[in-house]
């Protein structure tokens, strides 16, 4: 929040990156990152602060959409009754689902005569 932001820069010198959202008289939300630092405090004064804040609310929509994306991705890809592996031009593995995983393991243990002599 807000204030922890101030307590961090009082305490560390300054705040970075500390994420909050504020709600709209609408209900919408919107999110922020806000970075803090002390200015040089004469003495006899108040301390004050320096905030710079930023508006981060594409980001965290885009975040959200993202993580969406890779779970139904990932639901369909482990659903699936075929094995699916997909692998980059080098043929390093860069994902796959479970039922290659089962398939393999099956191939493997019906043919292990078989693999040793290859």
């Amino acid at each position: 929040s807000f204030l922890s932001a101030i307590h961090e820069a009082n305490e560390n010198g300054f705040s970075n990156g500390q994420q909050y959202s504020l709600k709209s008289q609408d209900g919408q939300t919107y999110w922020f990152e806000l970075s803090i630092a002390p200015m040089k405090q004469i003495i006899g004064h108040d301390l004050h602060f320096i905030c710079l804040s930023r508006d981060i609310t594409l980001a965290k929509l885009s975040d959200y959409a993202l993580k969406v994306s890779e779970e139904r991705y990932s639901g369909l890809m482990n659903n699936l009754d075929a094995g699916i592996v997909v692998h980059s031009l080098d043929t390093s593995i860069i994902t796959n689902n479970q039922k290659k995983s089962y398939y393999f393991y099956e191939f493997c243990k019906n043919n292990t005569y078989k693999l040793l002599i290859m």
